[in-house]
């Protein structure tokens, strides 16, 4: 269980530590959510994200993946980003990502 250590994050998390097993603490870094969103779109394009039809909420994600980022809602797309980011990122060494024609250095820089 992913919870990000900023804002609401360190009191759920404190509320949830010794009944909820599996509990990791992210730092999201500074890198807005369109930078976090791009460093796993390569994941989501050759097919690692795998959105199960049969689940009553499957249309809803993928509507809010795909209107992202001029939809009304992102919070999803923030989960989806920072599930991938953990288990396809955290052990590789990406120095830079391309954004909008920009190098920006990578946004998540876990050991």
């Amino acid at each position: 269980i992913l919870i990000e250590d900023k804002a609401a994050g360190p009191p759920v998390m404190e509320m949830l530590r010794g009944s909820v097993p599996g509990i990791v603490s992210v730092d999201p870094g500074t890198a807005s959510k369109e930078q976090r969103a791009m460093a796993v779109q390569p994941y989501v394009a050759d097919g690692t994200l795998k959105i199960p039809s049969h689940l009553d909420w499957h249309m809803e994600l993928e509507d809010e993946l795909a209107d992202f980022p001029l939809g009304d809602a992102d919070d999803q797309v923030d989960a989806v980003t920072q599930a991938l980011a953990w288990c396809c990122l955290r052990r590789r060494n990406l120095p830079t990502i391309a954004t909008g024609g920009l190098q920006t250095t990578n946004p998540f820089r876990y050991g």
